[in-house]
């Protein structure tokens, strides 16, 4: 997937493979399992393809707790703000918010409707996105209902700029939301209907050239905690769909599209070469055509990935 950059000496690179790598192995096995899955079957055939939406992918959340109600990142020509409209709940960040993203992408890919049912009960619906059902203050239930209200109730707006053109879009991404479940008794039925319903706005732009995933990954990584990760499996899900020649992407710019909440440079690629174990280089990392993760033709249909370069 990626080759190495001209000028990273032998040396370096005989102390990168050589570096220790602390997994545990319970941690190991996991990995091992969950690799083995995804490569040996295809995501359609278990019913596992995901979608994302492109917006998510070239500008991503907040890995960490922002520290305040507003939270801007912008790529190229495109700017993304998110805004905290309820004084009672911050930003949505971290894994739990790129998990209902992603499943509201796919449900509002699948059904071609900005109305999505979220499941008979809560435990059904967390099923789906690969938690395990637990109680208590620090339980899943808990940081699940408090990620779903900061996201549901935030704000959202992004812009293209550039010569000569630009777009703007500010909005509430989900219009109406109906919670019923008890999440005392996450098993019981739900039987006046939990839903979203989505701005149309915001319904357009994520069912508009979506970008595949494989869940099973997202699910396997965020069981890992790893946000960082979850971006960027779906980044090169995304670059590798339509990448036609070896591109060197310098550390700088992978900083702004997925290091915000990192005080350096230096940090954020100590993190990302964490995430992706890679041979790395003083400059950057050097992506070459590789084949993606999961088909970009889907239910008969050839998902489009191009973006401009300039929001890459």
């Amino acid at each position: 997937m990626f080759r190495k950059i001209p000028g990273n000496s032998d040396e370096q690179q005989r102390r990168w493979a050589e570096r220790p790598i602390h997994l545990n192995a319970r941690h190991t096995v996991d990995l091992v399992r969950a690799s083995a899955e995804i490569i040996g079957t295809d995501p359609r055939d278990v019913d596992e393809m995901g979608f994302m939406g492109r917006l998510f992918v070239q500008v991503t959340l907040p890995h960490r707790r922002p520290t305040t109600r507003a939270f801007v990142r912008s790529n190229g020509a495109l700017t993304v703000r998110l805004l905290a409209t309820d004084p009672a709940f911050g930003l949505p960040y971290g894994t739990y918010p790129r998990l209902l993203l992603a499943w509201v992408t796919e449900e509002a890919v699948r059904t071609q409707s900005p109305v999505l049912e979220l499941g008979r009960s809560l435990s059904v619906f967390m099923a789906r996105l690969g938690l395990q059902v637990t109680g208590g203050r620090k339980g899943t239930i808990t940081v699940l209902r408090r990620q779903m209200d900061m996201l549901f109730r935030a704000a959202i707006s992004w812009s293209y700029r550039g010569d000569g053109y630009g777009l703007d879009k500010q909005l509430f991404p989900f219009e109406e939301r109906e919670l019923w479940w008890d999440p005392k008794h996450p098993e019981q039925d739900d039987l006046l209907g939990s839903r979203l319903q989505l701005a149309r706005a915001f319904f357009e732009e994520i069912v508009r050239r979506p970008v595949p995933v494989d869940m099973r990954a997202l699910r396997h990584l965020a069981s890992q905690r790893s946000s960082l990760g979850i971006d960027i499996y779906v980044w090169l899900a995304h670059r590798l769909s339509y990448l036609r020649e070896p591109t060197e992407i310098g550390w700088a710019s992978l900083k702004t599209q997925f290091g915000s909440d990192y005080s350096s440079t230096k940090n954020f690629r100590a993190a990302f070469l964490e995430k992706l174990k890679v041979v790395p280089a003083e400059g950057g990392l050097l992506l070459s055509p590789s084949p993606t993760s999961v088909p970009t033709r889907v239910a008969g249909r050839l998902v489009d990935m191009t973006t401009p370069k300039s929001t890459e």
